[in-house]
C-alpha cells in the first residue's frame, strides 16, 4: 500500500495540458511530501465537475459523505480494487468506505514524482523505497474523491483517496505486493468524465486501461525490524503473491 507521496508538480501546465480550471487555492507550481497517515496533507487532485475538469487541493484520506466526523478513524488513504474479506472476495464498489464514490463515478488523477512503499523482499528488502519514472517527471495515477459536510457547521471538506491493486513487475522484484495505478494518457478523459458507467464496468476499465512505465527507485530509509518480522511474507506466501504480478 502507498502510505506515502512526494509531489512535485508544474500545475499550470497540468492545467493547460487538460484543459482544466486551476484552483486559486492552489499555487502555480506544487511541492509536498504528503502522508495518508496523517490525514490532513492536501493533494492536487484532476477531476470533471459539471461537465469541467477542474484541479482542486483535497485532503488525503477519503472521508465517505457519511462518516459522523472527520477525520475518519479508520484508515483509508489506499483503496484496494479488490481482497479476501472473512473468506469472500470483495470488490471496491462492495467496500462501504468506497462504494458510494465508486457508484457514482467520482473518478480522479493525482499528479506524483513518487510513491513511497515498504519492500520486504528482493534487493531492497528492508528498506522504504521511492518509485518514480526513470526521467525523474511526474505522473498520473488513479484515485476516488468524495465531500464531506460537517453537520455542525456545514463546512466541506473534499476528500481523495488513491486506488491500489496488483502489483507491476517492478515492485514486486523490489519487494512490495500492491501498486498505485497509471492509465493510459488517451483515456483518461473518458475516466474522469464518463458518469453512467455501472460499477463492474468502471472496474474493469481501469483493469483493461492500466499501463506501466520504466521505472526507477531510491533508498530513503530503513524499516523498523518489528515490522520486518510482522509483515515478511513466508516463501509459500511470496509464491501466491507472484501469481498475482500485474501483466499488460
Amino acid at each position: 500500500m502507498c502510505f506515502s507521496v512526494q509531489v512535485d508538480i508544474d500545475l499550470k501546465k497540468l492545467a493547460q495540458q487538460y484543459k482544466a480550471m486551476l484552483s486559486p487555492k492552489l499555487p502555480e507550481h506544487y511541492q509536498i511530501t504528503a502522508s495518508g497517515y496523517m490525514k490532513t496533507d492536501v493533494l492536487p487532485v484532476l477531476f470533471s465537475h459539471e461537465n469541467q475538469l477542474r484541479i482542486e487541493p483535497m485532503n488525503w484520506s477519503l472521508a465517505p459523505s457519511w462518516a459522523k466526523e472527520y477525520p475518519p478513524k479508520w484508515s483509508s488513504y489506499n483503496a484496494r480494487m479488490e481482497r479476501t474479506n472473512k473468506g469472500r472476495k470483495e470488490y471496491i464498489y462492495d467496500t462501504p468506505t468506497f462504494r458510494d464514490a465508486f457508484t457514482k463515478n467520482k473518478f480522479c488523477l493525482v499528479p506524483i514524482k513518487s510513491a513511497l512503499e515498504a519492500c520486504y523482499w528482493g534487493e531492497t528488502a528492508g528498506k522504504i523505497i521511492s518509485f518514480g519514472k526513470q526521467d525523474h517527471s511526474s505522473y498520473l495515477v488513479a484515485g476516488l474523491y468524495d465531500s464531506w459536510v460537517d453537520p455542525k457547521s456545514g463546512a466541506v471538506k473534499n476528500t481523495c483517496t488513491l486506488i491500489t491493486d496488483n502489483p507491476y513487475p517492478y515492485l514486486f522484484e523490489h519487494g512490495h505486493d500492491r501498486s498505485l495505478i497509471l492509465l493510459d494518457p488517451q483515456d483518461h478523459q473518458e475516466f474522469l468524465t464518463s458518469k453512467k458507467r455501472r460499477p463492474e464496468d468502471s472496474f474493469q476499465f481501469i483493469r483493461q486501461h492500466r499501463i506501466d512505465q520504466d521505472w526507477s527507485y531510491q533508498v530513503e530509509r530503513d524499516i523498523s525490524e518489528a515490522s520486518i518480522k510482522k509483515n515478511t511474507p513466508t516463501p509459500a506466501e511470496l509464491e501466491q503473491i507472484k501469481h498475482t504480478v500485474w501483466s499488460a
